[in-house]
């Protein structure tokens, strides 16, 4: 019976390492699987992506404003490649549903060659995308909540959000004190996509929510109790302010 090919491994000073055919043959595939791994692929893990809206709230008309910012995070150069002249895409529709109501690339044309960019260690990509509420058909939007998702057309396609902002209505609220209002909100509203509805944002003490024989609060302390944490359609909500304020409100 002939041995198995075997690897050898120096022990001290004797004999230098023999590899026998197979474990040749291992090292060269080993060889060619890494060769052929995309470069900075391993620094794509350093890649952070973030998308965020210039408001919370806007009164139906107002342009929204989303940037969608790719940074590298890592201690080396990192260079995105993309299929297309196009960067990035953002989509907005209804929290929580697949349905869209209008697409930044939508009706848009992008040259079919790829296209690179090369971020140094620290160094940000900021991409930006004006929504005039209209929907791909051209029509104003519903007052309500709506979700934008961003994402980065290079390798992975990495994705950020949602963010959730509010179109509505614009209503004076009187102050100081305490004021109760019923909420248009949909059900499930995250309490600061509520509490961001208000400006200005320091005339907002706190927000509280008859719960059965009760009340469930919500206030910007960083150290007070929260037990608020979403509103929903019909919700008596009480509003306590230090001053005038106005809220942006679904109608």
């Amino acid at each position: 019976m002939r041995p198995r090919a075997c690897l050898t491994l120096p022990l001290g000073r004797r004999s230098p390492t023999r590899l026998g055919g197979v474990a040749m043959r291992r090292l060269l595939v080993l060889a060619l699987l890494v060769a052929a791994l995309p470069r900075g692929l391993a620094a794509q893990g350093a890649l952070d992506v973030t998308l965020s809206a210039d408001r919370t709230a806007y009164p139906e008309g107002a342009p929204v404003t989303l940037t969608l910012i790719a940074r590298n995070r890592g201690d080396a150069p990192l260079t995105l490649t993309f299929p297309t002249s196009q960067l990035f895409d953002v989509a907005i529709g209804p929290p929580d549903s697949p349905a869209v109501v209008w697409r930044w690339s939508q009706g848009q044309f992008f040259t079919q060659a790829v296209t690179t960019r090369r971020l140094a260690p620290g160094e940000a990509l900021t991409l930006t995308a004006t929504w005039d509420q209209r929907n791909q058909a051209g029509l104003q939007v519903p007052t309500g909540v709506y979700a934008a998702i961003g994402v980065l057309l290079s390798e992975g396609r990495p994705t950020a959000g949602p963010v959730r902002f509010v179109i509505g209505e614009e209503q004076a609220l009187p102050g100081p004190g305490c004021v109760t209002v019923r909420s248009a909100f949909p059900n499930g509203t995250p309490i600061e996509v509520v509490a961001g509805a208000i400006s200005p944002a320091d005339a907002l003490l706190a927000i509280w929510r008859m719960e059965g024989n009760g009340w469930l609060g919500w206030t910007r302390a960083a150290d007070a109790p929260v037990n608020l944490r979403t509103v929903g359609f019909g919700d008596r909500l009480r509003l306590c302010l230090s001053g005038p304020a106005r809220w942006i409100t679904p109608v």
